[in-house]
Order: structure tokens, then C-alpha cells, then sequence
């Protein structure tokens, strides 16, 4: 029965995260939403230090590295931001 509850669990977070999903894609592009799922690895890094285990360097250059990536995926000029607005 335990294991048909966490069974239950896992579907309804699915769904749930699909919703959420499905709404950002509305609102955003994909060109800009995607690279966001990339943190997903750092927050479990920092998720596995808050349970007490142990985190090398290599770990902390990796997820390090992923944040750069993303910033600079998502970084725009302020310039370029504003005139894309304006067309809209």
C-alpha cells in the first residue's frame, strides 16, 4: 500500500509539473524557458550539502559552470529588451 502511495505522489507532482510547464511556455519562449531546467543540477547540489554530504570541487566547478551557462543563455542587453518589447 506504501508503495502505491508514493506511486500516486510521483504521477501528481508529474502533472502538476507539466501545468507549470505548459503555462510558462505560454507566457515564455522556449529559447528562454529551457535553459531555466538546467538549474534543476545545482539545486540538488546545494540540496545534497543541506542533507550533510560531502561536495568536491569538481561538483562545485560543474554547477558553477551550468549557472554561467544559464546567465549568459538569458542575458540580453538592456537595449535589445527594450526594442522587442516596443514591437509587441
Amino acid at each position: 500500500m506504501n508503495l502505491m502511495l508514493i506511486f500516486m505522489f510521483v504521477m501528481i507532482l508529474g502533472l502538476v509539473r507539466l501545468m507549470v510547464w505548459g503555462a510558462i511556455h505560454k507566457r515564455f519562449p522556449v529559447s528562454t524557458a529551457y535553459p531555466i531546467t538546467a538549474l534543476f543540477f545545482p539545486c540538488l547540489l546545494i540540496l545534497a550539502w543541506l542533507y550533510g554530504e560531502h561536495i568536491s570541487l569538481i561538483q562545485i566547478t560543474g554547477a558553477s559552470l551550468v549557472v554561467a551557462g544559464v546567465v549568459i543563455l538569458l542575458w540580453r542587453p538592456a537595449r535589445e529588451s527594450l526594442e522587442k518589447s516596443e514591437l509587441l
